[in-house]
């Protein structure tokens, strides 16, 4: 079933490059069937996020001439639903999906501020994190009752295991934003660690950066976005990680 598994999923790349290049030919491998590890056969294997060890940070900074009367703040999730086709070494037809649900942000967790440290390093006032989460997900922001999935979206372009770059279609609400993402991964025992930075702006991604006092105190427009994912296959998906 394996050997039948993996020529279907030949021939379907083959015909996909045919009718539609490696982004279609990427769409089908997604669909197939999980058929254990990566090998040295040349054959896709399949994995999902890991729920230990996955982190998406982003980190908001306060604004306006009244900033000093505000705080920056971390946004962060282990709530991550995703799966990850990969072939080694990585190629057009590595291709992820991902999906945060935002009811599961956490705002200004204390040990993540503690750790980042500098202008991160004060204590936020629970009411100030409670009043800074409600905005957030308010209609004015993420508008959560109505859009309560953030998608992202990818493929490998080009570049090496620690210098590498996916292209990346992230969704929030009903807008959808293109980057090219710089990428470090690692393969360790059948995991596939992926880390990763970088910087969208709000306006790019049709939230209008909450403000308060006629602009006097507000978000800055960049938001930083740092992520770490552990993506381990099917059948290890309730252990632990390692890292």
């Amino acid at each position: 079933m394996v050997m039948m598994s993996r020529r279907f999923a030949s021939r379907a790349k083959r015909r996909a490059h045919r009718i539609g290049g490696p982004i279609l030919a990427a769409a089908l491998i997604i669909l197939l069937p999980v058929r254990g590890h990566a090998d040295d056969s040349g054959a896709p294997a399949y994995y999902t996020v890991a729920p230990h060890g996955s982190m998406v940070q982003i980190y908001v900074y306060r604004a306006g001439l009244l900033a000093f009367a505000g705080h920056d703040h971390i946004v962060s999730t282990s709530a991550i639903d995703g799966k990850l086709s990969y072939t080694p070494p990585p190629a057009l037809a590595a291709a992820f999906h991902l999906s945060i649900p935002v009811d599961d942000l956490v705002v200004d967790d204390p040990e993540q501020r503690q750790a980042a440290g500098g202008r991160f390093g004060t204590v936020v006032p629970d009411k100030d994190r409670a009043g800074t989460r409600r905005n957030m997900l308010g209609d004015r922001v993420l508008a959560a009752a109505r859009f309560p999935q953030i998608t992202v979206d990818g493929h490998w372009l080009h570049g090496s295991l620690s210098d590498g770059t996916v292209a990346v279609t992230v969704g929030i609400r009903t807008t959808r934003r293109d980057y090219q993402v710089p990428v470090d991964i690692r393969v360790d025992h059948n995991r596939v660690l992926v880390t990763g930075a970088f910087h969208p702006l709000q306006t790019e991604l049709g939230i209008t950066p909450f403000s308060a006092l006629a602009g006097a105190l507000k978000v800055a427009d960049r938001l930083d976005v740092r992520f770490k994912l552990v993506f381990v296959p099917l059948a290890d998906a309730g252990q632990p990680s390692s890292r």
